[in-house]
């Protein structure tokens, strides 16, 4: 298929290596260090927990904080309807791999376009017998009851589910002269706009297990001067 984003890329990352005088790296090495940029810049950018700082209640950024982050995070949205299965119960994924793992965060549920709001484990009560918080068509409250089924009150008549999808692994070809093969090469799921941020991350990776400090400095430069 052909592979625009990852051409561009791939040949900002031989751009470097050859103005920095490194050796060649294979489609393979490339690919594996494509792929933990792309999982470290979707990390950053959903603010999981491994990026959370002691005495911070939030991480610097997270998803749907800024019109920035949910651009960047666009092109993994994913949005669907699962099966009713009646009394306000949806079963929002199989029970079964891959369906089960294919998303990352699920960032939404909405209900008859209104937002759901799920209670803290144990919090469902303050919500029911509450007058000023109790569920209503324009105030939907959810809860999980297990093996993927997610219970909304009142009964909808249609959820839709919305979640980031997990990065897929990356396959990157070369023609016979070092340039990137894009018919054989597996796209990212990124826009032009992430290239910058994604190229910083492959940079300072390589230059680290390379131990290569001018790579790490030269990465965090184009950074600077491409946002």
């Amino acid at each position: 298929m052909v592979a625009p984003v990852l051409a561009s890329l791939v040949g900002q990352v031989q751009t470097i290596l050859r103005t920095n005088q490194r050796a060649y790296i294979s489609p393979t090495e490339m690919g594996f260090y494509i792929d933990g940029a792309q999982q470290y810049l979707q990390n950053f950018l959903l603010g999981l927990v491994e990026l959370y700082q002691p005495g911070r209640p939030l991480p610097a950024v997270a998803s749907q904080i800024t019109s920035d982050v949910n651009e960047l995070l666009e092109p993994q949205r994913v949005r669907f309807d699962p099966t009713s299965l009646g009394g306000g119960k949806f079963q929002i994924f199989a029970n079964t791999p891959p369906a089960s793992k294919a998303w990352v965060k699920i960032e939404a549920y909405i209900a008859d376009e209104y937002k759901v709001t799920v209670p803290t484990i144990g919090r469902e009560e303050s919500y029911t017998r509450s007058r000023v918080r109790a569920p209503s068509i324009t105030k939907p409250i959810g809860q999980y009851e297990g093996n993927f089924v997610f219970k909304v009150t009142p009964a909808p008549t249609l959820l839709t589910v919305q979640y980031i999808a997990k990065i897929a692994p990356t396959d990157v070809a070369f023609t016979n002269n070092y340039t990137i093969d894009e018919n054989n090469s597996t796209e990212i799921n990124w826009s032009p706009r992430a290239i910058p941020y994604l190229l910083y991350f492959v940079m300072k990776n390589f230059g680290i297990s390379t131990l290569t400090p001018p790579l790490v400095q030269y990465a965090q430069q184009n950074l600077q001067m491409a946002i």
